[in-house]
């Protein structure tokens, strides 16, 4: 029962993961590439499980591993602390795109190549 138990967790973490990716690239309108994104969604999920299980039993909806208040309220606090997370974790892959854009470091795979990617390529100037 308990690698069952490990298992769906294993898959609705990953499946969790890749709708965050998704909609992370999605939202900002700007491109960000998938390594930035994968990163970005891991980080949120492993430190949202530790939030939430922090932010409930600093609230009172928990004792041990028991909710003691309605489930509904459980759920609620759960939605919203899953959403902070989201939001603030979106906010700072945006913060890293404007600070470090997408492709202005070559990728591991062409410094392994050998090629420095565009990193050094001159910035596109603006049309008038």
């Amino acid at each position: 029962m308990d690698f069952l138990f490990g298992l769906v967790t294993a898959l609705f973490a990953v499946l969790f993961v890749v709708l965050l990716a998704g909609l992370a690239r999605r939202i900002p309108g700007v491109p960000v590439g998938w390594l930035r994104t994968i990163v970005f969604a891991v980080v949120v999920v492993s430190a949202g499980s530790s939030l939430l299980t922090f932010v409930a039993s600093r609230a009172g909806l928990i004792s041990g591993t028991q909710v003691v208040v309605n489930p509904a309220t459980a759920v609620l606090v759960t939605v919203l602390t899953v959403a902070w997370m989201f939001v603030l974790g979106l906010a700072a892959l945006v913060i890293l795109e404007l600070v470090l854009p997408t492709g202005s470091v070559p990728s591991p795979l062409a410094l392994l190549a050998g090629g420095g990617g565009n990193a050094g390529a001159p910035a596109a100037t603006p049309r008038s």
